[in-house]
């Protein structure tokens, strides 16, 4: 088992890198509301035609409907750093396999 990571997109601007847990800043939070944000994530094929795997993507939805998309539409996004689980890098143009919103309600 390697290291925790992360692949996100910045919904802005839709610039994507790997982010390792023991990089990303813990901050704590005050006050009684908790709020779960929507979260778009993306299956993307890798360059490997036969692979099993793939790479999974994730930035914020625009809002926690089922259909909700990002921001930023999966082929624009720039990818750096991302690869599928078996460590291939992603096909570029992206190639998306499947999408799916998580938020408060699932």
């Amino acid at each position: 088992m390697g290291d925790v990571f992360l692949d996100f997109v910045c919904p802005q601007c839709g610039f994507g890198t790997r982010r390792f847990l023991q990089d990303i800043p813990r901050r704590e939070f005050g006050g009684p509301i908790r709020y779960r944000a929507p979260l778009f994530h993306a299956d993307i094929k890798c360059v490997v035609e036969r692979c099993d795997t793939h790479a999974t993507v994730h930035t914020l939805a625009e809002s926690d409907k089922p259909i909700s998309g990002p921001n930023k539409e999966v082929p624009n996004w720039t990818l750096d750093s991302i690869r599928c689980y078996e460590e291939h890098p992603v096909k570029v143009p992206l190639e998306i396999l499947a999408t799916r919103v998580t938020g408060p309600r699932t």
